[in-house]
């Protein structure tokens, strides 16, 4: 029996995937990144690296250059610690933005 999450995950893309084999899943995969992607969540978080450390300039464009061909908007999750570079940096890309904000007691 597979995972409610599994199921869910799967129910949502449309697709059944149960019969799928490795190779077919990376079939699969390698078409949706050439078809291209209507949105992506954006983290320019590097290995080692977790909310709250700076992010630089550099570091958003490196990220962002990987993803810039295979999607037309972005998703952030911060708004502060170099984040702030996300939606000038995708708009320099040709990307559209939806800028998120971390809330809490603080």
């Amino acid at each position: 029996m597979s995972s409610f999450r599994k199921y869910k995950i799967k129910s949502l893309a449309g697709l059944n995937l149960e019969n799928k084999t490795t190779k077919g899943l990376e079939n699969l995969f390698k078409k949706t990144l050439k078809n291209g992607m209507h949105g992506l969540c954006f983290s320019p978080y590097e290995e080692g690296q977790e909310p709250g450390d700076i992010l630089t300039e550099e570091q958003i464009r490196r990220r962002m250059a990987i993803i810039a061909p295979h999607t037309t908007w972005v998703r952030s999750f911060s708004c502060t610690d170099g984040n702030d570079l996300i939606p000038i940096i995708a708009h320099e890309f040709g990307l559209k933005t939806l800028v998120g904000a971390w809330l809490g007691d603080d």
